[in-house]
C-alpha cells in the first residue's frame, strides 16, 4: 500500500530532530456549535516523523477523528516556534503554530 505524498519546497531545518520530533501535544480551543452554544474542540497531535503527523479529535465536530497523514513543517525560529501543514482526512486544511 502506498501511501499520499505532500509536497513541500521547503528543506526540513536541521534543528527538527531537537525541537519538534516525538513531542505529544493537547491542543484546546473554545467555540461555538451551530445555535452559538459554547463547545471546546479538542486535537492531539503527535509529531511522528519527518513526514508524518499522528492526530485524534476529542471534541467539536470532528469527534471521534483519528488520522496517520502526510505533513510539511516549516521552523519559523529554532527552538521556539514551528509550523505542521497537514490535510485532514475530511479535506479540511488545518495549520498549527
Amino acid at each position: 500500500m502506498s501511501l499520499p505524498q505532500f509536497l513541500t519546497q521547503t528543506a526540513l531545518h536541521p534543528s527538527f530532530k531537537n525541537d519538534i520530533l516525538n513531542p505529544h501535544l493537547i491542543y484546546d480551543y473554545q467555540s461555538t456549535d451551530a445555535h452559538g452554544n459554547p463547545e471546546k474542540w479538542r486535537y492531539e497531535l503527535w509529531f511522528f516523523s519527518e513526514d508524518r503527523i499522528v492526530y485524534a479529535i476529542h471534541g467539536g465536530p470532528m469527534k471521534g477523528r483519528q488520522g496517520y497523514q502526510a505533513c510539511a513543517y516549516q521552523c519559523i525560529r529554532p527552538g521556539e516556534v514551528w509550523q505542521c501543514n497537514f490535510l485532514e482526512e475530511t479535506g479540511t486544511f488545518v495549520s498549527l503554530v
